[in-house]
């Protein structure tokens, strides 16, 4: 790859958001592109179109807008949206988990995973377009969401008795962008259960998260050894340091201290290519090293800097960065390489678009941190330095 842009804010707003609009954008698509080509950055015609990347992209490119991509980021925003309130709107007003390319139901069953980035790119959009009609639907999807006694939200099918933590984790994140956006209708109280889950149920005494659990909200070890991911244990810190910053939840500070703490530990001094699942002894599972812990790492070190200014992870936040170009992502043609093998050869050559939902923010947070990036207000932004 090679050197990170001068300007970050400079390249998301003229090159990478615009270019990536008009790769994954394609009218009569029920979706968005979701996968192009590592070479050429040719659309790979999609089988079917998820709920989950549409929600995500809507997400990216609301968020782009706001932070100044261009009129095109907006319109592609509204056509995710689209799609989400008509052909993924199920008559009982549920919604489906995967549209077929023909605009048919290839499966009618959505889970929480799914319902998450719903709520989050209905909360995005409403934020960046001023539209206040969808945040009714938001309303309806919190108000069917099944309260856990355990903890947490059930998901609305019957599963195996397995539950996995980053579905909650997602909600979490949604439900705070709603409380910013249209307060006081019960996203508040919904974020809190999140933190109340977490504290209660889900870390361990190291610091972790599991990624399974049972029905209790116990962990479930896989032949004695849990099943853990170096990216949500960044995802989890940046979010749980979010909700301490905008609701002073003293708990959530302390908590996102521990998980971000197990995960630096983790990585160790030098920052490059991250693998993700790893073992109770905290080694890798397997050589493949993906692009999205490095974007959440460079995320999580961004607000642990503003939680404890001069603690060092301002320069995290800029190691991350260069790894991020250095090894994944190509600044000129905006295209990245998912996951590395050894000796940083490419796992694959397809580029999946749903990791726009992790590279816009983090590369947007970096931008407002270090480059004084975000003038205008917004919900969508965490202006920390204003």
């Amino acid at each position: 790859m090679g050197a990170a842009p001068e300007s970050i804010s400079a390249w998301l707003r003229k090159r990478f958001i615009p270019g990536w609009v008009s790769r994954a954008w394609q009218p009569g698509l029920p979706g968005f592109v979701e996968s192009v080509r590592w070479g050429d950055g040719a659309a790979i015609p999609p089988q079917s179109c998820s709920t989950m990347v549409t929600g995500r992209l809507v997400h990216a490119f609301s968020l782009g807008h706001a932070f100044g991509a261009g009129p095109s980021s907006l319109q592609a925003a509204r056509y995710g949206i689209d799609v989400l309130l008509g052909r993924a709107r199920r008559s009982d007003g549920g919604f489906a988990h995967a549209i077929a390319a023909d605009g048919s139901i290839a499966d009618p069953n959505s889970d929480l995973y799914d319902l998450a980035f719903i709520l989050l790119a209905l909360a995005a959009y409403a934020a960046a377009s001023g539209r206040r009609d969808v945040l009714d639907v938001a309303d309806m999807i919190g108000a069917r969401l099944d309260r856990d006694p355990a903890g947490g939200f059930r998901e609305p099918a019957p599963a195996d008795g397995k539950r996995l933590q980053y579905p909650q984790m997602h909600l979490f994140e949604a439900f705070q962008l709603l409380a910013r956006v249209a307060p006081r209708r019960g996203w508040e109280a919904r974020a809190d259960a999140i933190v109340d889950l977490v504290e209660r149920r889900l870390i361990q005494p190291e610091g972790c998260l599991d990624e399974w659990y049972d029905g209790n909200w116990q962990a479930v070890d896989a032949g004695g050894d849990p099943q853990r991911e170096l990216g949500h244990q960044f995802e989890w810190a940046w979010l749980l340091y979010r909700h301490a910053w905008t609701s002073s939840e003293a708990r959530a500070a302390a908590i996102a201290d521990r998980v971000y703490a197990f995960g630096k530990d983790v990585i160790g001094p030098t920052i490059g290519p991250l693998p993700n699942g790893i073992d109770r002894a905290k080694r890798p599972r397997e050589p493949v090293r993906p692009l999205w812990p490095l974007t959440e790492l460079l995320h999580a070190a961004c607000l642990a800097e503003f939680a404890r200014p001069g603690g060092g992870d301002a320069q995290v936040a800029k190691a991350a960065v260069a790894a991020i170009f250095a090894h994944h992502l190509d600044a000129e043609s905006g295209l990245w390489i998912n996951a590395l093998h050894a000796r940083d050869h490419p796992a694959d050559r397809v580029v999946p678009s749903r990791l726009l939902y992790h590279i816009v923010p983090a590369l947007i947070t970096f931008a407002g941190e270090h480059e004084a990036a975000l003038n205008a207000p917004n919900p969508l932004f965490d202006r920390y330095r204003s």
